[in-house]
């Protein structure tokens, strides 16, 4: 369940990057998020891509001491084959073992990291009424959201298992943590796959920053975040409007500021593709709310949480959620194709100009 809405560039590639398989496509997309210019005073970039949640993470270092930019990609290459391996809900990570132990009824001791994610999951569950839920994982492997092998042949789930899965699974497990440690009130695996990519994030700038690189920008499969400026101008990103080449717009991102989406269309399962991987913790179904959101925050964990409640919640909820969600710059696209955003975004945007 690692999957997000990518972003366009703000500037198209050329013909080499329309050629190639899909994921190959979509590499080169990310890869050139923005092609310097001829007055861009930014160094040779120097670039890594990295497998990370089922996606493709990607990271671009501007930096005059190109050791040291070798060093820091090096760096962060370890960190997230790390958090891909420990993050994960179910395998060997630390993630798998904790949610063996839950649905085994016994408390599982938590690393300071992944002690912090789960923290940070349950304040946004909080504030978002619930639409916001950690306790997916039964869930999700009950609709067969880990086999992306045979998505195309998976039959939905029957809706007394459903409902039967969803009561056991949040209904009853209500989650304690305690010195370090997390227990359930009833067998429970959870999935932090909403939160993970923003978390990824946070983790990779300060470790980039620590080690004295001042412009970056990291991709981590479409929630992304800048550091610095890319030479002389800031990093932009474009927004692309959901399952299409569209770009609804192009934003300059601020120094430490990420940019996250979701969306509903991009990852269909089902013979005819007739549902997606965002499960709705009401109905333990796929939602029914928006087919795409972005958001853009400081916070990056902030921004990947909303973008997800955004998804979920019915579009008449937008202006409720981006409330609770504290969340500044936002918009989100109906199942019609219509654009709802705030007015800080509007403005970031200039569709008010």
């Amino acid at each position: 369940m690692w999957w997000k809405i990518r972003f366009e560039p703000a500037e198209r590639p050329g013909a080499a990057a329309a050629q190639g398989c899909a994921w190959l496509r979509r590499l080169v997309l990310l890869c050139l998020a923005l092609p310097l210019g001829a007055c861009d005073l930014a160094p040779e970039p120097q670039r890594r891509v990295i497998p990370m949640f089922g996606t493709i993470a990607q990271v671009e270092i501007l930096d005059p001491d190109a050791e040291r930019a070798g060093r820091a990609l090096d760096a962060i290459e370890a960190l997230y084959r790390e958090l891909d391996r420990d993050w994960r809900s179910f395998g060997d990570g630390e993630l798998g073992r904790v949610n063996a132990a839950l649905l085994a009824g016994k408390p599982a001791p938590l690393s300071a990291r992944l002690e912090e994610l789960v923290r940070r999951a349950l304040e946004f569950q909080a504030l978002s009424d619930g639409l916001f839920e950690p306790r997916l994982g039964q869930l999700g492997a009950l609709w067969g959201f880990q086999d992306m092998a045979h998505r195309a042949r998976r039959v939905p789930p029957e809706y007394v298992a459903i409902a039967a899965l969803r009561e056991r699974s949040i209904g009853q497990a209500v989650l304690h943590l305690h010195d370090h440690s997390i227990s359930s009130a009833a067998p429970v695996s959870l999935d932090l796959n909403a939160l993970a990519e923003g978390a990824a994030l946070r983790a990779g700038a300060a470790l980039l920053a620590d080690l004295g690189v001042r412009s970056a920008l990291i991709d981590t499969g479409g929630d992304v975040l800048v550091l610095g400026r890319r030479g002389d101008r800031p990093w932009r990103i474009g927004i692309r409007r959901p399952g299409t080449t569209d770009v609804l717009g192009n934003v300059a991102l601020q120094p430490g500021e990420a940019i996250a989406s979701s969306g509903s269309y991009e990852h269909r399962y089902g013979p005819d593709g007739q549902y997606h991987h965002i499960l709705d913790p009401r109905t333990g179904r796929p939602s029914r709310g928006s087919i795409g959101a972005t958001v853009i925050s400081a916070d990056p964990e902030r921004a990947d949480a909303a973008a997800t409640v955004l998804v979920v919640a019915e579009p008449g909820r937008f202006e409720e959620m981006t409330r609770r969600m504290q969340v500044e710059y936002a918009l989100v696209v109906d199942q019609h194709g219509a654009v709802r955003a705030t007015a800080a975004m509007r403005r970031r945007l200039g569709w008010d100009d």
